[in-house]
């Protein structure tokens, strides 16, 4: 059984820079960003708006992270030399910021003007005078790969520090043109890697390029960073991740003979279990039979709020028509539960319970309607209870263009660390819903989930050999 521990977890550790800048950007977000940037030991630089710099010295202090102010910025601002020049020096000078960054002259290099473009840079570097990193910023999404070495070679040439590519205010870039400016200046002057990174797929599609440093979307920095840490931290073998995952028959339209067939490539690939709608628990008794996938079923899916009496009556049935290992989930009844309503809540809970006649009983909560106020209550509850589980559910799902299909829609991985640590070993946390990528669902287990329940768990299963491939080259 072969084990997986598959990054290596310093292989990034000081290169990885990313922004918090923007019209959004307030002093108290600030704070907030540099605060989790410090969490993360991959994080070399933060990019900061140029009037935040003094506080983002302040910020950055004794820590591993270190501010870098954007002049001219953003991307699409042209402004004359001088008043760069200026901000150079007032950065260097009055603020002491080890970094500083800016845009090139797009048009003048478009026309041509490949001295002037040199001349712009070359003035911000003696302004700068060894005093910072000059970090240059060419926008390679107006640009093929031939334009792109030429505008690397500029820049190496007026003395910049650091190339630090974009694809132009959010937009992806092509690694193949990292790469080839990585070929060309090898050595010479460090190139970044950047732009529109915002997951796991996007940081190896541009490691491939061989980048000195990476810069992460600010949108997708913590994310990335969670799914880098849980491939080094979530060491498991595919047997044993097939077991942490479930099945879910949740299609409206499905068929007995569908329903039989996804059944058997649950069973095939190893799966914990599968989720079945009350109608469908004989079939997955008969199909499941004695192998180690077990009948999971749902009750009162997906609101939870039909009457209690009717609720055991429900959960009787599939008790009497279900296998003696099977587990029930049932969702909380949230709009009582909201109301207020928690002496209702709880006998009801209770009743459910009991009817379930020794069978595990996991509790779906609808954590986007709950505050986290309710979401600590609520799990509370369940411990109280004896429930075995709480599962995080992300809304009824969402239908497909052409209103046919329903899915759950996507887990929040943060609302399972939040469960987890809100209910310790009291019991147990699962999720519901859907993973588009396997490694959310690793990110999901090292944040604490036991087993996560999703209608794709068989694809994402086959995703797995093929990424542990994929990112071999970076380990260990």
């Amino acid at each position: 059984m072969r084990i997986y521990g598959i990054v290596d977890p310093d292989l990034l550790k000081g290169i990885v820079d990313s922004a918090a800048v923007g019209m959004d950007v307030t002093d108290e977000r600030l704070r907030e960003y540099i605060e989790l940037f410090k969490k993360y030991p991959e994080t070399s630089v933060v990019v900061v708006n140029f009037y935040q710099g003094k506080l983002a010295v302040e910020l950055c202090k004794g820590s591993h992270v270190e501010p870098c102010i954007a002049i001219a910025y953003p991307p699409l601002c042209s402004i004359p030399t001088e008043l760069k020049v200026k901000q150079a020096k007032y950065a260097v000078e009055e603020l002491g910021i080890p970094h500083v960054l800016f845009t090139i002259e797009h048009s003048k290099f478009k026309e041509g003007k490949f001295g002037e473009v040199k001349r712009d840079i070359e003035a911000v570097v003696k302004a700068v005078d060894h005093r910072a990193d000059v970090i240059v910023m060419p926008d390679y999404a107006h640009w093929n790969a031939e334009e792109c070495v030429k505008l690397a070679e500029i820049i190496r040439d007026a003395g910049g520090d650091v190339i630090k590519s974009t694809g132009g205010m959010g937009r992806a870039e092509v690694p193949a043109k990292i790469d080839a400016v990585v070929k060309a200046v090898r050595g010479t002057i460090r190139v970044m890697g950047t732009s529109a990174i915002r997951n796991l797929g996007d940081v190896l599609d541009m490691m491939d390029a061989h980048p000195d440093k990476l810069a992460i979307s600010r949108v997708g920095f913590f994310t990335t960073l969670d799914e880098l840490h849980a491939l080094a931290d979530v060491r498991l073998s595919e047997e044993d991740l097939a077991r942490r995952l479930e099945g879910l028959v949740w299609h409206p339209l499905i068929t007995e003979a569908e329903v039989k067939e996804y059944l058997e490539r649950c069973k095939q690939a190893g799966l914990s279990g599968v989720s079945v709608d009350p109608r469908w628990v004989p079939l997955a008794t008969e199909v499941l039979g004695s192998s180690e996938t077990k009948v999971i079923a749902r009750v009162d899916y997906p609101f939870g709020i039909t009457p209690t009496a009717m609720k055991v009556e429900e959960l009787a049935w599939v008790v009497k028509n279900g296998p003696q290992n099977m587990d029930i989930q049932v969702p909380l009844n949230t709009a009582a539960f909201k109301s207020g309503q928690y002496d209702y809540v709880r006998a009801e809970l209770d009743a459910l319970i009991e009817a379930a006649d020794t069978r595990s009983v996991r509790v779906i909560l609808q954590t986007p309607l709950l505050n986290e106020a309710e979401i600590a209550a609520a799990a509370m509850m369940c411990a109280a209870c004896g429930v075995s589980c709480v599962e995080p559910i992300h809304g009824f799902g969402k239908f497909t263009p052409d209103g046919s299909v329903i899915y759950p829609d996507k887990i929040d991985p943060q609302d399972i660390k939040l469960l987890k640590e809100i209910v310790g070993d009291k019991l147990g946390v699962k999720a519901t819903g859907a993973v588009p990528r396997i490694i959310q669902a690793l990110v999901m287990i090292n944040n604490g989930a036991e087993q996560i329940t999703l209608p794709n768990a068989v694809e994402l299963l086959d995703e797995y050999e093929p990424l542990v491939k994929r990112v071999g080259q970076y380990s260990k």
